[in-house]
C-alpha cells in the first residue's frame, strides 16, 4: 500500500506523522526528542523543509510541513534516514529501558 502514502503534490502543504517501530516510547526521554528536533531543524535549514505547526508524543510526532527547495518526499526520506544514524542514540548507558527498547526493536 506504499501508493496510500505517496506524495504527489510536492510543493503543498501535508500533514505528516511519524511513528516509532513497535510504538516504544522513545521521545519520553528528553534526549531522544532533541535528536528529533535537531533532525528536524537541520532539514529546515539544508533542505527547505517549512514547518507550520508540530507535536511530539511520547511514541509518535505530528508535523505539517511543506518545501521550498527539495522535493518534501526527498526531505522526509532523508530525516527519516538521519534519525537513527544520530550519535545521541547509541550513547545512552545500557539500563533496563534500553535494554527494553533494545529487545522490541532488535537495533542493538
Amino acid at each position: 500500500m506504499a501508493f496510500a502514502y505517496t506524495i504527489k503534490d510536492q510543493e503543498g502543504i501535508h500533514f505528516v506523522t511519524f511513528t516509532v517501530h513497535q510504538w516504544v516510547d522513545v521521545f519520553s526521554r528528553k534526549m531522544y526528542t532533541e535528536i528529533l528536533l535537531d533532525s528536524i531543524k537541520f532539514c529546515q535549514t539544508n533542505k527547505g523543509l517549512k514547518v507550520y505547526a508540530w507535536v511530539v508524543m511520547s511514541n509518535h510526532c505530528h508535523l505539517i510541513v511543506s518545501s521550498s527547495k527539495d522535493p518534501l518526499s526527498d526531505i522526509i526520506r532523508d530525516l527519516k534516514k538521519r534519525l537513527p544514524s544520530r550519535k545521541g542514540w547509541k550513547d545512552v548507558p545500557i539500563g533496563w529501558w534500553l535494554r527494553w527498547m533494545a529487545v522490541l526493536t532488535k537495533r542493538f
